[in-house]
């Protein structure tokens, strides 16, 4: 048996040469010449001190972009030296292995007599040990291999990069490019001690030095890789976590007050942390934010108690010594945790981010925090929000993390038992999202919205998890703010008092202020969760109050859709998304991909419904807040009006593109696209908003007529049967009344009756359906159906208006009966039924 070990066929060569040229990249980006490997990676330096002098002030002024570039070319040349490395490393290994069978065939594997039948099973074993080693060796290289395609497929990511510098491949040439303590060379410590030694440098007994930088840097290096562990899914190694924990645990225990808090006022106060503050505090706050993670292997309860105890609310932890009465008491709870509550949020407002995505708190923490903070609110009864900007950092931090957005709003745990509050026990999340929604937040609500802010893009995910989550966050929202009647009133603004045991409204015929109004950020939050769900909104349901996983459908009452639209209604910008985008919908419903041939009521029934929720909605806002019906018309009208010209100037983009590539669909399409998007403006020719400006005040009332429906399906139909290949149908057969011009002038289908009410619609709707007597739909159920082997189906054009306007007639006038209020009074009165 002979010792035959693997040959590694790498060219290390070709490794140290590409290593070589990335080394050259960073000569020439730095404009230096010489050693650059010991230039950037053997001491830390300033970033000035990189660059060449006569680039400098440009490299500065682009310090960002220039670290970047230098980053990437160290990534790449830290994973050639060290494969390089790895290799050369596995030749020695083999070599040795090598000399050593040599020597031992030499000694005749240690027999003298060269016929010694000892010698066979000798140089047997010997072969197996040493082919065995060889093999480990091999599977050591393999693995490497593996880790470095990975490392540099992953490109300079955190963990990527960490690896790298803690390999000892890369020095400080990473914490040189950027700056980042995360990318210190410094990986070494006992959590305890090192809190001990960074009071001193807190309590001002020492100034910043050498030994403070690597303090940071520990804590810096373990955020940066949470960072990239949120991100990527993956955890930090216990011992990281253990660091953490006792390192918190240390900065409490010897700490002055003996909260962690009281170490954040220390370093606020202190002159000799003056220049050092910004980095000490992002480092403390994501530490902290990475300690509280479950899925980086941290916890709620491995927390410092101080902050754990900030996360649970006000309680007799933070009653001074000095008591009286229990009023006194409270009150001093109260402010000590006001106070400590600030500090902590600024704290973990100054964690680190990863490409603008900040760091989360974990799911327990963060949602004992956002409680804690709601139940805090409920006992201000100056309720003029004067405690908005002290409590909304830690209330951006705890809302932060979706997985903890959702306990709050399913009132279940990842594990699926019921969320339970450490302080306040079960949680009722109706009265949670009141104290948090009606308070009078500086930012309009834009910190509160983060609520729900997560929705649909889990909505949209691929992950089926995911969409679950979503979709059963939602329906409990919906329910928790629709439900309670007296909740839905008090959330509009409604006044109530008891007489007699009996609740009655005292301000009905008075302007009122929605908590939508009060802070427009939630509108805008809600309406990107209605665009998500728009068509179970318009759609039949199997339940109520539910999300249906097998068919991915969104449950909701009738009433409950009318009040959180209502809701949406409550910031204007937030209305006028909501109307396009109703509208852009029901353009889709219409649209030659989306009918099905077997059900041509179904479109009728779906735009009846979704029409009437809408209008219901508008004009239900419109009275409640303005307690006049007049000025509700008009409100309602301008609103209508705003849309109209948002959707034309749609149209008019879309009808831009060549008539063979842009279907009719793809007006509805676009109007959908367009209104999640900031900034709904319209610009559109001077004509047409003589027409739009008709439209509004003929629609004074805000209902949508029989007239109204059937015009929009008509004039939908004729644009989708004017661009089907199915149909010969062209726009020179179109009445004149029916068209509307493009931005060069050629005739377009007008896109809705907004763009003809000034013109006699009576004569617009006639001659339009001398068009759809003509023409038939051609309707291909095996694009609905997935059915290949299915038939096209034909059906006449005027005979769908007919049944798509009688099921839209229907819905609508059923729904609006029910929903839809005519006087203040009547939104008290129809949840009185």
């Amino acid at each position: 048996m002979q010792f035959n070990p693997k040959e590694c066929d790498v060219d290390d060569g070709q490794l140290d040469a590409a290593g070589e040229e990335m080394l050259n990249l960073v000569a020439r980006i730095s404009g230096m010449s010489g050693d650059m490997e010991a230039h950037f990676n053997n001491s830390a330096k300033e970033f000035s001190e990189l660059i060449a002098e006569d680039i400098r002030s440009t490299a500065s002024d682009n310090q960002g972009a220039w670290g970047d570039a230098l980053t990437a070319c160290w990534h790449i040349f830290g994973v050639c030296k060290k494969w390089s490395g790895e290799v050369d490393r596995y030749r020695q290994n083999i070599r040795g292995l090598q000399e050593e069978w040599d020597a031992a065939v030499s000694s005749n594997f240690g027999y003298t007599d060269p016929d010694d039948v000892g010698i066979l099973t000798s140089q047997a074993a010997k072969a197996e040990a040493l082919t065995t080693q060889a093999n480990t060796y091999w599977e050591t290289l393999e693995g490497q291999a593996e880790d470095n395609t990975s490392n540099i497929e992953g490109g300079p990511t955190i963990a990527n990069l960490r690896e790298l510098i803690d390999a000892g491949v890369l020095g400080f040439a990473i914490y040189n490019s950027t700056r980042q303590l995360m990318y210190y060379p410094s990986t070494e410590g006992n959590g305890e001690e090192h809190a001990e030694d960074l009071l001193e440098y807190v309590e001002g007994d020492k100034e910043p030095d050498a030994h403070y930088y690597h303090l940071l840097a520990q804590l810096s290096i373990i955020n940066g890789l949470a960072l990239d562990g949120q991100r990527n899914g993956n955890e930090l190694r216990p011992d990281q976590i253990d660091y953490l924990e006792e390192f918190y645990t240390s900065l409490e225990e010897n700490s002055e007050d003996g909260t962690v808090t009281g170490v954040i006022d220390l370093i606020n106060q202190s002159e000799t942390l003056d220049g050092e503050r910004d980095e000490l505090t992002e480092a403390l706050g994501g530490g902290i934010l990475a300690l509280s993670d479950g899925n980086l292997g941290g916890g709620y309860d491995r927390l410092p108690e101080s902050v754990r105890m900030v996360a649970e609310g006000p309680s007799d932890y933070w009653i001074p010594d000095a008591k009286s009465s229990r009023t006194s008491e409270e009150d001093a709870a109260n402010t000590h945790w006001r106070i400590n509550a600030e500090l902590l949020g600024d704290l973990l407002q100054s964690a680190p981010n990863l490409e603008g995505q900040p760091m989360q708190g974990g799911i327990a923490f963060s949602a004992h925090t956002t409680v804690t903070i709601s139940e805090f609110l409920e006992n201000d009864t100056d309720g003029e929000g004067i405690y908005s900007e002290q409590l909304a950092p830690l209330l951006d931090v705890s809302t932060r993390n979706p997985e903890a957005n959702a306990v709050l709003l399913t009132g279940e745990t990842t594990n699926g038992n019921e969320y339970v509050h450490p302080n306040h026990g079960s949680v009722e999340l109706s009265d949670t999202l009141e104290n948090l929604y009606t308070y009078d937040w500086h930012d309009n609500g834009a910190t509160v919205a983060q609520l729900t802010d997560w929705i649909p893009e889990y909505s949209d995910s691929d992950d089926p998890e995911q969409r679950t989550l979503a979709g059963e966050s939602t329906s409990k929202l919906v329910e928790a703010l629709t439900e309670d009647n007296e909740l839905y009133l008090r959330l509009v603004g409604v006044e109530m008092e008891e007489n007699d045991g009996v609740l009655a409204a005292v301000n009905e015929d008075e302007p009122k202020i929605s908590f939508t109004e009060l802070n427009p950020e939630l509108a805008a939050s809600f309406f990107e969760v209605y665009h998500n769900y728009i068509e179970d909104f318009g759609g039949t349901t199997d339940g109520v109050y539910e999300y249906n996983t097998d068919r991915e459908h969104l449950n909701l009452p009738v009433d409950a859709r009318v009040k959180f639209m209502q809701y949406i209604a409550g910031d204007e910008e937030s209305a006028v998304r909501m109307i396009a985008a109703t509208e852009g919908h029901q353009m889709m419903n219409l649209s030659f991909d989306n009918l099905d041939p077997e059900s041509p009521s179904t479109a009728g029934s779906e735009n009846g419904t979704l029409q009437a929720i809408l209008d219901s909605a508008l004009q239900n806002e419109a009275m409640n807040r303005t307690a006049n019906a007049d000025e509700a018309a008009e409100s309602t009208a301008e609103r209508q009006r705003k849309a109209a010209m948002f959707i034309t100037e749609v149209a008019l983009g879309v009808a831009k593109v060549p008539a063979s590539t842009t279907p009719g669909s793809a007006v509805g399409a676009e109007i959908l696209a367009a209104s999640i998007k900031d900034g709904v403006q319209a610009d559109v020719d001077a004509n047409i908003k003589a027409e739009i400006g008709d439209f509004a005040e003929a629609k004074g009332n805000g209902f949508t007529s029989e007239q109204d429906a059937r015009l929009n399906a008509s004039l939908h139909l004729i644009r989708e049967l004017v661009e089907s290949e199915d149909s010969d149908l062209t726009v020179s057969d179109i009445d004149d009344l029916a068209l509307t011009e493009a931005n060069d002038g050629s005739p377009r289908v007008a896109s809705g009756v907004h763009e003809v009410y000034s013109r006699d619609l009576s004569t617009v709707d006639s001659r339009i359906d001398s068009n759809l007597k003509e023409n038939d739909i051609i309707l291909n159920p095996s694009e609905i159906d997935e059915d290949p082997s299915a038939d096209p189906v034909t059906i006449g054009a005027d005979e769908f208006i007919e049944t798509y306007t009688r099921n839209h007639r229907e819905q609508y006038d059923y729904i609006t009966e029910q929903n839809r209020a005519r006087t203040p009074q009547e939104i008290i009165d129809m949840v009185a039924r």
